[in-house]
């Protein structure tokens, strides 16, 4: 199984997860309370198949990580 996570070039920091199949991203709010994400922290979410993704393939994976995140366009920020 993989994961993982990242920051994004404005701060926002993200994690990914491969489950049953599927990768699963979730872009954090900036500036959260603490160093584990709340459910309340997450501002945008995606899940996408792996049925064309190499996972165990870490730059592959990181391919369809990028793939996603820009496919969720432009983040608004949230209130702080």
């Amino acid at each position: 199984f993989a994961s993982g996570f990242g920051h994004l070039g404005d701060g926002r920091r993200f994690s990914f997860h491969v489950h049953r199949a599927e990768l699963v991203v979730e872009v954090y709010r900036p500036r959260r309370r603490g160093p584990v994400p709340l459910p309340e922290d997450v501002i945008a979410a995606a899940r996408r198949p792996l049925a064309d993704v190499d996972a165990g393939d870490g730059a592959s994976l990181a391919a369809a990580v990028r793939d996603v995140i820009t496919a969720l366009g432009p983040l608004g920020r949230t209130a702080r």
